[in-house]
């Protein structure tokens, strides 16, 4: 179910499908082979899964794309509140263990290793890795440790030039 009801006229998936398209585009001039994104704007923009930005959720989603998926793969402990089956246009959306006790530093504490499974899964044991700024540090520092052959580099940059508005004719809008 959609927050807004002013938004029921957006295509969710040719939108998310067209921000994968472009956030593989910058990726592979930026040089890298896979981004981890770990903001709740990012994750919508990049899914179009419909889900808030309120404090609690707000680090509790992950998704992973490399630069010849499709789309990303959408790692979740609301899975079902977020994205019910029938909105379900993402292949591969994973529930992650969580309690209710957002505070409790042990309650994230083998998310890293999902993360891990996930980037493995995408081929991206090795290689060059963007990682959203926004990404909770304990988690990057799990995923570091798990994945040493990873070059990890921030997907900063990365992720502001594929969101960067274009007006048609590809010409980008004026710096604000």
């Amino acid at each position: 179910m959609r927050p807004h009801a002013s938004t029921e006229h957006i295509d969710w998936k040719k939108l998310a499908r067209e921000n994968t398209a472009k956030l593989q585009e910058i990726m592979e001039k930026h040089d890298l082979d896979g981004v981890i994104v770990g903001s709740m704007n990012n994750i919508i923009w990049l899914t179009g899964v419909p889900m808030t930005t309120d404090y609690p959720y707000f680090f509790t989603h992950i998704a992973l794309l490399n630069r010849t998926e499709e789309e990303p793969i959408l790692l979740s402990p609301y899975v079902r509140d977020f994205f019910p089956e029938e909105e379900n246009w993402l292949e591969d959306v994973r529930a992650i263990p969580f309690t209710k006790e957002i505070e409790d530093p042990p309650a994230l504490v083998n998310w890293h290793l999902e993360v891990v499974r996930a980037l493995k899964n995408l081929n991206l044991a090795e290689g060059r890795v963007g990682v959203d700024p926004r990404l909770s540090i304990p988690l990057y520092e799990g995923i570091k440790k798990e994945l040493p052959d990873v070059e990890f580099v921030s997907a900063g940059h990365t992720l502001c030039d594929a969101r960067q508005i274009q007006e048609r004719g590809g010409n980008k809008s004026p710096e604000a």
